[in-house]
């Protein structure tokens, strides 16, 4: 569905910004978290790999509630919200 619709509409440029925003949320429903905020952008980037129209992607994941310790490569994470923004940052995005 979301394929289609991207085919129909044939963007050069596509921002992706959704996602279950909602910390306390995701304490009380992880499944639904990590399904929507990881599988969600999995759809939109293979959604984005299918098409030869999209020049550029911007993948917005709110990263600043998470405490980067870069000189240890290390991630505390605070939340399964969280752990779904590094999921969707670090792990796929950089991947893809």
């Amino acid at each position: 569905m979301l394929q289609k619709a991207m085919a129909d509409a044939n963007p050069e440029i596509v921002i992706h910004m959704a996602a279950q925003p909602l910390v306390r949320f995701s304490y009380a429903n992880p499944i639904e978290t990590y399904a929507t905020n990881v599988m969600g952008t999995i759809n939109v980037l293979e959604s984005i790999r299918s098409l030869t129209c999209v020049r550029a992607a911007v993948i917005v994941k709110p990263i600043s509630v998470m405490k980067i310790k870069v000189e240890i490569l290390a991630i505390e994470k605070t939340s399964p919200w969280a752990d779904t923004i590094l999921i969707v940052v670090v792990r796929l995005v950089q991947s893809w």
